[in-house]
């Protein structure tokens, strides 16, 4: 039977760095922090971060799948700061609209926001290199080939394109019925992708989780952060922040 916390943190702490049971016994007094890490690295391939794979896997599918909580609010009088929070490279425009919505729509939601935002600031630029063949890159992401293009589709009706010449990735195209979209938008100075993708990837329950896959496949580094709060990405930008509006006024 165990002493009162009390006492077993003041007077029967040992000078071994145990504390004194009542049976006589010392047992080994092990810290543990009640604040949990308040952001977390979501994934990492090829070895570059130590955690495990399957556990970055679970953050992005729960940040993926957190898209459900964005749909409800994501409205005509929202989805204008939402494109910004989600898509903005600029943090003090993120932050402003960020502000905003806060009034309406549940911390919850917007907690997934701005996972969404990591996801979408971590994903490559095009053109980049992969970490494999194409013909590992074919297999492992089960793509079809045509020509100098490797494809896959969504259950909804979305394909994701990949054009390479070897190992080098020269572009990623998201295709829906006659309409195409590059992911990445020429230059890269305003927005992490083409801003006339958000609402299709906010709207569609396949898509991210497919272009995430594929890649994934190409053995490239994407290690997006993992936040808990908005307080947590407030902090974490807030010099970043500081120095945007000093540049503003």
């Amino acid at each position: 039977m165990w002493m009162p916390f009390g006492s077993l943190w003041n007077k029967d702490r040992t000078e071994s760095g145990g504390i004194l049971a009542a049976d006589g016994i010392v047992k080994p007094l092990v810290a543990v922090s009640s604040y949990p890490p308040r952001r977390l690295p979501i994934l990492a391939i090829s070895g570059v971060q130590g955690p495990p794979t399957t556990r970055g896997r679970t953050h992005v599918l729960t940040t993926t799948q957190g898209l459900t909580q964005i749909r409800s609010h994501y409205t005509v009088d929202t989805k204008y700061l939402f494109r910004i929070v989600l898509n903005a490279t600029s943090v003090v425009e993120a932050n402003i609209a960020l502000d905003l919505l806060h009034k309406t729509v549940p911390e919850r939601s917007l907690v997934t926001t701005i996972n969404l935002r990591e996801v979408f600031k971590s994903l490559p630029a095009s053109p980049f290199q992969m970490a494999v063949d194409e013909q590992t890159l074919l297999r492992v992401a089960r793509l079809h080939k045509h020509l100098a293009a490797y494809s896959t589709t969504t259950p909804d009706g979305y394909e994701v394109v990949v054009t390479t010449a070897g190992n080098l990735i020269l572009d990623l195209i998201v295709k829906r019925g006659d309409e195409k979209f590059f992911w990445t938008p020429m230059p890269r100075t305003s927005d992490y992708i083409a801003p006339p993708l958000i609402d299709h990837l906010v709207e569609s329950e396949y898509l991210l989780d497919r272009v995430i896959e594929v890649v994934k496949a190409m053995g490239v580094v994407f290690n997006p952060k993992f936040y808990l709060s908005i307080d947590d990405w407030h902090l974490e930008y807030a010099s970043e922040t500081m120095e945007g509006l000093g540049e503003l006024f």
